[in-house]
């Protein structure tokens, strides 16, 4: 029942909005507008794609960081340790 209100509410109110404000757009910029928004999201794509690649080549650079750090101090870790056991023996 819900779906059915909803749906006609849709179809008679929203939609037909919709339609008038495309239609004065249409009449008013013959579709330039539509164009103009077209290249900003274009744009906003291709620079969103490029941003993501670079934080992507950054977080890998910083992974490669940290791994290193980490076998380094392990391996100090374990130079200590095998001396403590050794000094104990």
């Amino acid at each position: 029942m819900f779906w059915r209100v909803a749906v006609v509410f849709l179809v008679k109110i929203i939609q037909s909005f919709i339609q008038k404000v495309v239609n004065w757009e249409e009449a008013k910029t013959r579709g330039y507008l539509a164009i103009i928004i077209l290249l900003v999201m274009g744009t906003d794509l291709i620079l969103t794609t490029i941003s993501v690649e670079r934080l992507h080549i950054s977080t890998k650079r910083w992974d490669e960081r940290l791994n290193t750090r980490i076998r380094i101090d392990e391996g100090r870790f374990n130079q200590r340790f095998d001396k403590l056991v050794g000094s104990l023996s």
